[in-house]
């Protein structure tokens, strides 16, 4: 049975009994009803959903009402895990709040978050960075960006060609250069691992037979004029020595380049000076040097007697002569 409260109007009663009673309050103009399912006990109910279909009076007086909604008894609903946000609460439900939500990928910043204040990003000037080139040495975060340092490719090496490649950092390619060990003595050799070195012992000789050639450690090469004797490589001239530096056949003593006549046969007539077999021809009265020569005269009539310098002497026939 309906029990109506005698402090109720008449356009608003309760109806039902047990766990569950109904609040029916009427719109006396008929065209709206509502009614609200009343929590008894320690269970919480949802309200009636008004615009579906209410129960009647007399549905309520006979007990004829919807069965009450499931209740959680157990408390608030479980937590649904979320993307955690810097907002002050536990968004992915693991305990913890604002856990690394506020990283900007900035090495140059110092990254907070405040909570329901949000995120804040304040500069780290003078802290380490990378600046992405591996040339580089030296960056540091300044005004929240990372600057470079200076390139320090140059490896000292005057063997090698310095270079930077941002990626993989400097390069030190050969160079194929020139350059100098610091010891007179020595062959100098690039190298573009070993640098400048020794390539062996430089070859002082000048070629000279006339010179005792040899290196100072100091100064390099010395090629010192000797005296003596000496081979000028020509087979035709007798008794080679050198002299200031050249190496030439011995020359008469007595005839010398000093407009000083000849002590043997030359003074005042046209006689040869056959002694040691070389001659002392005359210009004038004066007598001139001639060198000492390799005396190719076979006495015979009938041939030209010469002498060539690498073979020596060469008679060569007069045709027709008997």
């Amino acid at each position: 049975m309906a029990s109506c409260a005698s402090d109720l109007p008449r356009d608003e009663w309760t109806v039902g009994s047990g766990d569950v009673q109904v609040d029916l309050r009427v719109d006396m103009a008929g065209s709206d009803a509502t009614a609200d399912v009343a929590a008894v006990g320690d269970a919480a109910v949802d309200d009636v959903d008004p615009s579906g279909d209410l129960p009647s009076v007399e549905d309520a007086e006979a007990g004829d009402l919807p069965d009450a909604p499931d209740v959680a008894a157990d408390g608030p609903p479980a937590c649904v895990p979320a993307d955690e946000t810097c907002d002050g609460l536990d968004n992915d439900c693991d305990g913890g709040t604002d856990e690394a939500t506020c990283d900007d990928g900035n090495p140059c910043t110092v990254d907070t978050c405040a909570g329901a204040a949000g995120c804040t990003y304040v500069p780290a000037d003078g802290a380490a960075c990378d600046d992405g080139n591996a040339c580089t040495v030296g960056d540091l975060c300044k005004y929240g960006q990372c600057k470079p340092g200076p390139v320090l490719c140059d490896d000292g090496n005057v063997c090698t060609s310095d270079s930077c490649d941002p990626k993989s950092g400097c390069v030190h390619a050969d160079a194929g250069a020139a350059c100098d060990d610091g010891y007179p003595c020595s062959i100098d050799a690039c190298d573009a691992v070993k640098g400048c070195g020794y390539g062996g012992q430089v070859d002082c000789d000048d070629d000279n037979a006339c010179t005792d050639d040899a290196c100072d450690p100091k100064i390099g090469c010395v090629n010192a004029l000797r005296t003596g004797s000496c081979d000028d490589g020509n087979v035709c001239t007798l008794s080679d020595t050198c002299k200031d530096g050249q190496c030439g056949p011995l020359v008469l003593p007595g005839c010398p380049k000093t407009g000083n006549p000849c002590i043997k046969g030359c003074a005042g007539d046209s006689t040869p000076c056959t002694e040691f077999f070389y001659a002392c021809p005359q210009t004038g009265e004066i007598c001139v040097d001639t060198p000492k020569l390799l005396n190719c005269d076979d006495k015979n009539a009938c041939t030209t007697d010469s002498c060539d310098k690498v073979a020596g002497c060469v008679h060569a026939p007069i045709a027709g002569c008997k």
